[in-house]
């Protein structure tokens, strides 16, 4: 997908030579398809290996034991979730926005969180002051940012409080997922968005950089500040307003 200066580029040059920009356009297509084929071909590959690998282990109970064959399982599984990971990145512009109220939206954060990653009802306390209003998103997109803006929390102190606030003004709705942990570190936050940068050694580093530019293809934004008191770190998505 283009960035917003491909973006820019796009348009006008289908201003001045629309016969110009149609032909690229199929070509550009035919390219993206080819590489999203050869992605899904490469993680299949390996999700058949995964396949394997537990079959084997059913037959030969005693490979289990083995630590050189864990080590093995570990590998695969985490081949599967960088290419996961790489495949999210590269399509964090390919939205399918739905329009959808705020407050539904917001009433359905907790069960996101609490089906889909290791939190607690418990957990998860709330600063809601958003007026209803509507927005357009990528429904599956925005969730995936919240996902792994919680998950990366958790991967801390999987017993963390977490704190939700959503709040809006005339143009733009708020939502921050903002923890109790300290902060991050200065090496981490200098290249906070980019691709591949993480302290954890079993992170491929791609999470904060697929979410940057998700906000991005909404005409959004994601910020970070330190929590009040510098105890923590507040992550905030930032997306227009319809209307």
């Amino acid at each position: 997908m283009y960035n917003i200066e491909d973006k820019q580029f796009m348009e006008a040059l289908a201003a001045s030579h629309p016969d110009i920009h149609n032909h690229f356009q199929k070509i550009s297509a035919g390219m993206h398809n080819d590489l999203r084929n050869g992605c899904h071909d490469i993680s299949n590959i390996i999700s058949l290996i995964y396949g394997d690998y537990q079959l084997l282990a059913l037959k030969h109970p005693e490979l289990t034991g083995d630590e050189r064959w864990n080590m093995l399982g570990g590998d695969i599984r985490n081949l599967i979730e960088a290419m996961r990971s790489i495949g999210e990145f590269r399509y964090a512009g390919n939205l399918q926005p739905a329009d959808l109220s705020i407050i539904s939206y917001i009433s359905s954060m907790d069960n996101l969180i609490c089906s889909k990653t290791s939190a607690k009802p418990g957990q998860l306390i709330h600063n809601y002051h958003a007026d209803d209003g509507r927005i357009s998103i990528d429904v599956d997109k925005i969730n995936y940012v919240i996902l792994a803006l919680v998950r990366n929390v958790l991967d801390i102190n999987k017993h963390a409080e977490i704190e939700i606030s959503a709040y809006t003004d005339k143009t733009d709705l708020y939502l921050s997922i903002t923890d109790f942990l300290g902060g991050l570190s200065s090496d981490i936050r200098a290249r906070l968005f980019e691709p591949f940068n993480s302290d954890k050694t079993n992170h491929i580093g791609l999470s904060l950089a697929t979410s940057f530019q998700i906000l991005l293809h909404h005409s959004g934004e994601l910020n970070y500040s330190e929590s009040e008191g510098h105890s923590g770190s507040s992550f905030t998505l930032k997306l227009p307003l319809i209307g």
